[in-house]
């Protein structure tokens, strides 16, 4: 608006008593007042009328001098144009009925000058007509941050060199890329609110922020200005162009200036992978393994971003399982309707798909974390509620590009697989974050999983972050080695078993057993020491201990006995069913079978024993052997499951042979000796014995000790039958018949004469202790002509005992008669 001052003196009074007298300024020209009656203001002198009839064409205004006086003074107000300096020649004429002037006098432009309250640093001699250019003499711009889906405070700072009056509004464009909705179309700002207001209309589409100025400003002074926007979730290089307007005082729309760099409204910075490491703690098969992972950003991660963010790690696959098989066993259309697999347990790698606790382990040995990285994270987005500390497992899908075929049961990325020809299978974690992370930190965090039950190597797992995002791009594997792991052929870990899923194949690293006794034909109790890398599940896993060479035992059930002091012999059953603390032996085939009703964890020690009679004849220890099938949960993968082949058990640390599996020792004589109680021939003659073995003779395996040769002695029998023993331990012993044993107990305190040979036969009808004096008798009738004391001899049968001479005997010696 534009106040026009008109002043006039005349060289007479101007009557107006006579007649109206009409004032009539012509040739203010180029304004944008529309046709109306214009209120004219008092500047002194004679009285006017209170409005003029004002025309825009002709720049006209006629208005009445109400006042007999020759000094006038009035304003009218019209409204400038945009930027545009107007050519006016501005007349004055008075009339009545008849001209006054004669005609039209030009007005005088006298003592013009702008106001400095709204027109800063203008000329001070200007013609009526003259219109300042409007412009922003200050339009700033720059922005708190280029970190992509940040709150981000866009500050303005502004200043014109005309006052912009009440009600202009100020429009800033081009603020784009941003994700502010805004609240009912309008948006927060700070600052300069008592000019601008504490609001301004926001259009996210067109990034428009509109200004209403309140109260009018002071040309030339700055005003700062700030709103926030959340920034764009992907990377910007360029930065945004932004115009300024101010339509009420026709300013022109003007190219703000940025900030240089980061500063510049609209930047949004690349996020990128500092670290992305990822270890192990284990190289086990089938057993749970801590995943560690730690990661570190050159921005950060943000939460609560409009735009879901969250990063997957993927490919931790099951290379078996990874590609057709046909022994898996799902691999086959017609078994899938019986055994409804799903991909939880075909993928090998649990555990199942859900939420998994994240633990806050530093480290893959670490105990202790303060920090608590695991809670930047979580298992669903923030505005879903995602639980902290938590991330979500998928535990096997389809990958992109194998048919999903109806016919085998699988569905595209959903979870379900065949395993059978085209489908693959593979896991992946994914993590929401649940608070903002910071540039340049690590954060650490650990899940555990359970490997594979087979070997294989560490297969790649990548990471790619969605939302602001980062392409998939291989993680990098730890090359050390893992704390705690001596289960594996060289006792310890290798460089590279800290790599994730780096799996060892199963074995037992622990195979030991040894026994209780090496005496023959007795109750043996063979203790096992074993450690399997690989858990041995009940109801799915089964050892076989073979090779139980000169064993012997009843075919079926035996008692396993616990040697632990911790009941691992519970383990184990005769079948998957049986009570628990059983085995199955087969004598056939010296074979113990043990069935797993309990779960023995991997990389721990078991140790538990049995016991078996010990073979008769002596022998050297046996090459025992141990080997377990459908270790881990190989039984539900495969047709076959997956077994630890038979492989050599080791004896106890020591050179005690005897503590050795299956060591028989050779059974012998520790003391012989022989009497008789007459030389005279034709006598009846009782013949003592006395003995002693190095070893139990155990009556369970049909000792037999012969006694001979008696030269020329005659029983008091006939050829071959039954003699009466006697003496303290005749009862122990009974006959023998053609080699064939009495039933026991049916002629006690007897023995086995065979006159051919002049032997006596001893069946062991009562065990007999090692290194304990034995003594028998039984009578003969000496040859009626003289001899010296034959030599006799002992040894056994049933279980052997070495031949030896019985010394310092007289038996059957006869005198001469003289």
């Amino acid at each position: 608006e534009n106040v026009i001052q008109v002043s006039l003196i005349s060289n007479v009074p101007l009557n107006v008593n006579c007649q109206p007298i009409m004032l009539t300024i012509d040739g203010i020209t180029g304004t944008d007042t529309a046709d109306s009656a214009l209120t004219i203001g008092d500047c002194g002198g004679g009285t006017k009328s209170a409005t003029g009839a004002w025309t825009q064409s002709s720049g006209t205004l006629v208005l009445q001098l109400t006042s007999t006086d020759t000094e006038f003074c009035f304003t009218f107000t019209v409204m400038n144009p945009d930027a545009t300096v107007l050519v006016m020649s501005p007349t004055a004429e008075l009339s009545t009925e008849l001209p006054l002037t004669g005609g039209a006098v030009t007005l005088d432009q006298v003592d013009l000058a702008w106001d400095s309250t709204w027109i800063a640093n203008g000329p001070t001699n200007v013609n009526l007509g003259d219109i300042p250019v409007g412009t922003f003499s200050t339009k700033n711009a720059e922005q708190s941050t280029p970190y992509p889906c940040h709150a981000n405070v866009m500050n303005f700072t502004i200043a014109t060199n005309i006052a912009l009056q009440a009600g202009t509004t100020v429009t800033i464009s081009g603020i784009v890329n941003t994700q502010t909705d805004g609240i009912n179309g309008k948006i927060d700002v700070v600052g300069a609110v008592t000019e601008f207001g504490s609001q301004g209309d926001w259009n996210k589409a067109t990034g428009e922020l509109v200004l209403e100025v309140l109260v009018d400003t002071t040309p030339g002074d700055e005003y700062e200005l700030a709103i926030t926007v959340i920034n764009s979730a992907t990377e910007i290089t360029t930065a945004d162009t932004l115009t300024i307007t101010a339509n009420d005082i026709c300013i022109a729309t003007e190219t703000m200036i940025n900030a240089a760099g980061d500063a510049a409204p609209g930047i949004v910075s690349a996020i990128e992978w500092i670290t992305k490491a990822i270890g192990q703690s284990s190289p086990y098969p089938g057993c749970t393994n801590t995943i560690t992972v730690t990661l570190s950003t050159t921005v950060p991660l943000v939460h609560d971003c409009p735009t879901e963010v969250y990063l997957e790690m993927t490919n931790f696959r099951y290379e078996t399982t990874y590609a057709e098989d046909a022994n898996h066993v799902v691999s086959f259309v017609d078994r899938l309707g019986d055994l409804d697999y799903n991909i939880d347990w075909v993928a090998g790698v649990s555990p199942e798909t859900g939420s998994v606790f994240l633990s806050p382990l530093q480290s893959i040995c670490a105990t202790v974390n303060e920090t608590n990285d695991n809670m930047y994270f979580a298992d669903a987005y923030f505005y879903d509620d995602g639980s902290p500390g938590n991330g979500y497992w998928y535990s096997g899908y389809v990958l992109s590009g194998s048919p999903a075929a109806n016919e085998y049961g699988a569905e595209n990325g959903v979870g379900y697989t065949s395993g059978g020809p085209g489908f693959t299978v593979d896991k992946k974690m994914r993590l929401w974050p649940y608070m903002t992370t910071t540039p340049d930190s690590e954060y650490v965090f650990s899940f555990d999983i359970v490997n594979p039950v087979e070997q294989q190597s560490s297969p790649s797992i990548s990471i790619e972050l969605f939302g602001t995002p980062i392409a998939k791009v291989a993680m990098d594997r730890d090359p050390g080695m893992p704390c705690c792991t001596s289960c594996t052929t060289t006792g310890s870990a290798v460089a590279g078993d800290s790599s994730p899923l780096e799996v060892h194949t199963p074995f037992f690293c622990t195979k030991i057993i040894g026994q209780s006794t090496p005496n023959p034909c007795q109750l043996n109790e063979l203790t096992v020491t074993m450690t399997a890398n690989v858990p041995l599940l009940g109801g799915k896993s089964v050892i076989t201990i073979s090779q139980l060479y000169g064993a012997h035992f009843e075919d079926g059930e035996i008692d396993i006995l616990d040697d632990s002091g911790a009941e691992h012999h519970l383990l184990f059953g005769s079948n998957f069913t049986s009570s628990a603390g059983t085995g199955s032996w087969n004598n056939n085939t010296k074979e113990l079978t043990l069935y797993l009703v309990g779960d023995a964890e991997c990389a721990s020690e078991y140790v538990f024993s049995f016991k078996l009679y010990n073979n008769p004849e002596a022998q050297d220890e046996q090459d025992v052997m141990i080997s377990a099938s459908y270790v881990g949960n190989s039984r539900e993968l495969y047709e076959a499951g997956v077994s630890i082949a038979a492989t050599s058990m080791s004896h106890p640390v020591g050179n005690d042979v005897e503590t050795y599996p299956l060591k028989v020792i050779q059974a012998e004589f520790d003391y012989l000796h022989a009497t008789q109680s007459t030389e005279v021939p034709c006598d009846t003659n009782t013949i003592t014995l006395m003995f002693a073995t190095t070893v139990p003779i155990w009556s369970r395996c049909s000792p037999i000790l012969t006694f001979g040769v008696f030269a020329n002695a005659e029983a008091m029998v006939s050829a071959d039958d039954y003699i009466s023993l006697f003496g303290s331990d005749a009862w122990m012993f009974a006959a023998v018949n053609n080699s064939i044993l009495r039933l026991p107990g049916s002629v006690p305190s007897g023995a086995s004469w065979v006159n051919s040979n002049k032997e006596l036969h001893l069946y062991v009808n009562e065990s007999l202790a090692a290194h304990k004096l034995y003594t028998v008798s039984f009578n003969v009738t000496n040859p009626a002509h003289p001899q010296t004391a034959p030599d006799l001899t002992v040894t056994g049968t049933g279980i052997p005992v070495t031949t030896a001479s019985i010394s310092s005997s007289d038996a059957m010696t006869v005198a001469q008669f003289s």
